[in-house]
């Protein structure tokens, strides 16, 4: 689990931009002139970004704001492999408290995990 910095924002800016790609289907966000979506997502302040990676790729990001794990999403070829979930696990033991979890509504296997 890497916290998101200046070294490695570009990373996780691009996994949002996939993440956003995704659930526009849902969200009925559409992309901007040049393919990039708006992001809603701010890092800062209580906002903190997280990676996790397999070897040097970057396969699962979450985003925690206070005691809200907000988003949380791992790249297509990571997926049900139990990343996303480990990568929760390793915020919640570096960061103990009572946790609320969020998740997009209508994202099924999302909220299966």
């Amino acid at each position: 689990m890497t916290l998101v910095s200046s070294t490695n924002q570009a990373v996780f800016d691009r996994l949002i931009q996939s993440y956003e790609c995704e659930f526009s289907a849902i969200t009925k966000k559409l992309p901007l002139s040049d393919g990039s979506f708006n992001l809603d997502i701010r890092l800062g302040g209580a906002v903190m970004g997280f990676l996790a990676y397999t070897g040097e790729v970057p396969c699962v990001f979450n985003v925690v704001k206070c005691t809200l794990m907000a988003s949380k999403s791992a790249s297509f070829s990571f997926r049900r492999q139990g990343l996303g979930y480990r990568l929760m696990e390793s915020v919640c033991d570096r960061y103990c408290g009572k946790w609320e979890v969020k998740q997009i509504e209508g994202a099924d296997s999302a909220q299966a995990f």
